[in-house]
């Protein structure tokens, strides 16, 4: 993922959410209106750790999706960043264009 971010290219990223926007993405993808404002903005976030998505499943049924995102305009937070993300690298993307959702995974 850091070399597809250096090279404006895709790379498979993953997104978690409570289950309660699950079916949500799972039928229409990602979209930025629902996108939530996090420390790099109002943006579509992913990981390449699921450590991190799973941050985000909030619920006792937990979902989490395997994207693709094309990162030629995206921001990028982690360990050798100045952001608050000091464990996890994490990118975000500002057009709903740039993510497609490939899988759902449900956990246990």
């Amino acid at each position: 993922p850091i070399e597809a971010y250096q090279q404006n290219g895709d790379t498979i990223l993953f997104h978690g959410c409570p289950d309660s926007v699950a079916a949500n993405i799972q039928a229409t993808g990602l979209l930025l209106q629902f996108a939530s404002i996090g420390m790099l903005g109002k943006g579509l976030y992913g990981a390449p750790d699921p450590r991190k998505s799973l941050q985000y499943c909030r619920s006792n049924n937990k979902f989490m999706f395997i994207c693709r995102f094309n990162l030629s305009n995206a921001q990028h937070a982690g360990p050798n960043t100045p952001h608050r993300n000091s464990v996890f690298d994490e990118f975000c993307v500002y057009d709903e264009r740039h993510v497609v959702v490939l899988w759902m995974i449900k956990l246990a």
